[in-house]
C-alpha cells in the first residue's frame, strides 16, 4: 500500500513538474518558431505554432543591420566593465562587513539591502540630472558606472554571507605571517570565495544585458543603444516587424542561455555558500 501511494506522489509530482516546465518553455518555443514564418504564415488563421515552411530572411535580415551589430558591441562592453567595477567595490565593501567590527555594522548593512525594495523608476530622475550636470548622458561611462552601483546591494549581501563562512583563524594566521589586510582579502578570501564571486558575476552580467529602463531613457543617439532598446526599434509607429522583432528577440538570448548553461554549476554554488553564511 505504502509503495502505491509513493509511487503515486511521484506521478504526481512529475506531472506538476512537467506542466510547469511547459508552462515556462512554451513562450519562448513560439518566439522561435514566430521568427521562422513569413508575415503572411505568421498571421494565418487558424493559428499554427509550426511553420509549413522554414523561413530563415528575418534572421539575414536582422545581422545584415550594422546598427544592431553596435547594439551588441555597446551592450558587452557596458556589461563586461560594469559586471568587473561591480565585483570589485562588493569585494572590498563585504571584506570591510565581515571581518571589521565598527559601531552600526548590521544596520547598514540591512539598509543597503533594503534599497533594492526601491522601484529602479523612482531613481531615473536623479540618475539623469546626475550625468546631465556632469555633461555624460549618452555615454558608456555612465551606463557603466550606473549599472555598477545599482546592483551593489545584492552582490554585497552574497559576498559578505560568503566571507562569513571563512574562518577568521586563516586570516589570524595569514597575519602572524606577515601578510597584510589587504594581503589577507587578495590572497586567502577571495581564492577561496570564487564560486559566490562567480555567482556574483553571473547575476550583475545578466541584469545589465536584459536591463531595458535605464539604457532607454539614458541613450539618446541610435548609436549608443543596447540590444534591449534595439528591439524598440523594430515597432514602429503604424506597424511592427514581427518577423525581425522575433528574430532579433532570439538572437539575443542566445548568448545568455550558453553563458547561463555553462556557469549554472558555479551560480548554485555560489548562492549556496551565500544562503548558509
Amino acid at each position: 500500500m505504502k509503495k502505491h501511494v509513493f509511487l503515486l506522489r511521484e506521478l504526481i509530482g512529475g506531472a506538476i513538474s512537467l506542466f510547469i516546465a511547459f508552462m515556462v518553455a512554451f513562450p519562448i518555443i513560439w518566439i522561435i518558431f514566430t521568427s521562422l514564418k513569413n508575415n503572411e504564415e505568421m498571421f494565418r488563421i487558424p493559428v499554427a505554432i509550426l511553420p509549413t515552411e522554414f523561413y530563415y530572411k528575418n534572421y539575414l535580415d536582422v545581422l545584415g543591420l550594422s546598427k544592431f551589430l553596435g547594439y551588441f558591441f555597446n551592450s558587452f562592453v557596458i556589461t563586461v566593465f560594469s559586471t568587473i567595477i561591480n565585483i570589485i567595490f562588493s569585494a572590498l565593501a563585504a571584506f570591510a562587513f565581515s571581518r571589521f567590527n565598527f559601531k552600526g555594522k548590521t544596520g547598514m548593512l540591512g539598509i543597503v539591502v533594503l534599497t533594492q525594495i526601491l522601484p529602479g523608476v523612482t531613481l531615473l530622475i536623479p540618475i539623469y540630472s546626475f550625468w546631465v550636470k556632469f555633461r555624460l548622458i549618452n555615454t558608456h561611462l555612465s551606463l557603466i558606472i550606473t549599472y555598477a552601483m545599482l546592483n551593489i546591494p545584492l552582490t554585497l549581501w552574497m559576498l559578505v554571507g560568503f566571507f562569513n563562512t571563512v574562518p577568521k583563524e586563516i586570516d589570524s594566521a595569514a597575519t602572524i605571517d606577515g601578510c597584510s589586510k589587504m594581503g589577507t582579502l587578495y590572497y586567502i578570501l577571495l581564492p577561496l570565495s570564487k564560486p559566490a564571486l562567480f555567482a556574483s558575476a553571473i547575476y550583475v552580467s545578466l541584469n545589465v544585458w536584459q536591463e531595458f529602463l535605464m539604457a532607454s531613457i539614458m541613450t539618446t543617439t541610435e548609436k549608443m543603444r543596447t540590444v534591449m532598446v534595439g528591439l524598440y526599434s523594430f515597432v514602429g509607429e503604424k506597424s511592427t516587424n514581427w518577423g525581425m522583432l522575433m528574430a532579433a528577440a532570439v538572437l539575443i538570448s542566445i548568448p545568455v542561455m550558453c553563458f547561463f548553461s555553462l556557469t549554472q554549476k558555479q551560480f548554485a554554488n555560489g548562492l549556496a555558500g551565500s544562503v548558509k553564511g
